[in-house]
């Protein structure tokens, strides 16, 4: 994608209300980001707020070092209210694509309830023999 294409992709979506797929969001990060290996998030809750942190894994085995890309806090809806990063206050032709693209995640709906991502829904039964009445 060039650039043009992307700032004005990332320009045409800021303002409007829109969900991203998790993958999808995985994917446009190593895109933007500088990935020397591969995208992935670790979830959790605290005081009912999901918090999603995304990684630069070296390997699959998430035994080695991982780079921070950036941290997402989301609300009970699954709407983006706060997007935390560490990229360096200087800003080059690298960074500001990087900011462009936190800065319009903010506002959007994170669709992370996938059975892909071997996440469970929140209304799932986690043990179904416990909620099968044939079985009493």
């Amino acid at each position: 994608m060039t650039e043009n294409s992307f700032i004005q992709k990332v320009k045409d979506s800021y303002f409007e209300e829109s969900t991203i797929k998790l993958d999808e969001l995985k994917k446009m990060l190593k895109e933007v980001m500088p990935v020397e290996g591969y995208v992935d998030a670790e979830m959790f809750e605290e005081d009912g707020v999901m918090t999603f942190v995304f990684k630069d894994y070296y390997n699959e085995d998430k035994w080695d070092a991982a780079d921070l890309l950036c941290k997402l806090k989301i609300n009970s809806e699954g709407i983006i209210q706060v997007v935390e990063h560490d990229i360096p206050p200087y800003f080059n032709d690298i960074n500001k694509k990087i900011a462009l693209l936190l800065s319009g995640l903010v506002g959007k709906k994170l669709n992370y309830k996938v059975k892909d991502d071997h996440i469970i829904e929140p209304l799932e039964p986690v043990v179904d023999y416990l909620y099968d009445v044939t079985k009493v």
